[in-house]
């Protein structure tokens, strides 16, 4: 199993049990008379913007300053409703999800770009736009240098068995609205992700755990009501 792996399945174990204990027992105080809980709990935002900077600046996380702003700034907006600074409902503030979505996508383009084309040669890497779709592809490139998958409301199934990455590791670096991205990989394979998820999800259900060392893979993205699937 990665290091990365490890640290973000660590974390939120630890994010979860710190809210479940806290809540447990501002409860149990407030059922004993002892303090008002909606003192406390109205403050619950700040957890949002504490789990934000930890992502923002790396902190016990893999570093995501697109995912960390987003919790960070729906944190700080969904506090000051509480503080009553002025009144906000949290679904009136969806439409700034779209603004959030398209800003990911233009930064992931910029960064994609910031790194060089992908090859010289088009078969060593891939670039997948699935909407309202699905597309699947299978590289069979020897110096497989990742790519970008797109899927917003649909799908794409990436099978990487029959190629090759880079020595220093090939990036595939996904964004998911709606939808879901299966990517398949040799046992032989290290497979580091850098995937943050927001209502969806991303699971490794691979028989064969990740290789200490070999080929590598990194996995980067953000996930929003959809899932990426990680197999063998």
């Amino acid at each position: 199993m990665s290091d990365a792996k490890q640290v973000s399945g660590l974390n939120g174990r630890l994010v979860f049990a710190f809210v479940a204990i806290t809540l447990g027992l501002l409860w149990t105080l407030d059922n004993l008379g002892l303090i008002d809980a909606d003192t406390y709990v109205r403050w619950w935002p700040a957890a949002l913007i504490l789990f934000g900077l930890s992502r923002f600046f790396g902190v016990g996380a893999p570093r995501t300053p697109i995912a960390g702003g987003m919790f960070i700034f729906f944190g700080t907006v969904l506090l000051a409703g509480q503080l009553d600074f002025f009144h906000v409902r949290i679904w009136e503030m969806w439409p700034l999800a779209l603004v959030a979505i398209g800003i990911s996508v233009v930064l992931q383009s910029y960064r994609r770009r910031a790194e060089g084309p992908i090859s010289d040669d088009a078969s060593d890497g891939l670039s997948v736009f699935a909407f309202w779709s699905g597309i699947d592809r299978k590289p069979t490139s020897r110096a497989f240098r990742g790519g970008d998958v797109t899927a917003i409301m649909g799908g794409s199934e990436i099978d990487l068995r029959g190629c090759e990455p880079i020595p220093n590791g090939a990036v595939l670096d996904m964004f998911v609205w709606m939808g879901g991205v299966t990517v398949t990989v040799p046992t032989d394979w290290k497979v580091v992700h850098e995937v943050n998820a927001i209502m969806g999800g991303y699971e490794d259900t691979r028989k064969v755990a990740s290789a200490e060392s070999g080929p590598t893979l990194i996995l980067r993205g953000f996930v929003l009501m959809g899932g990426i699937e990680l197999k063998n």
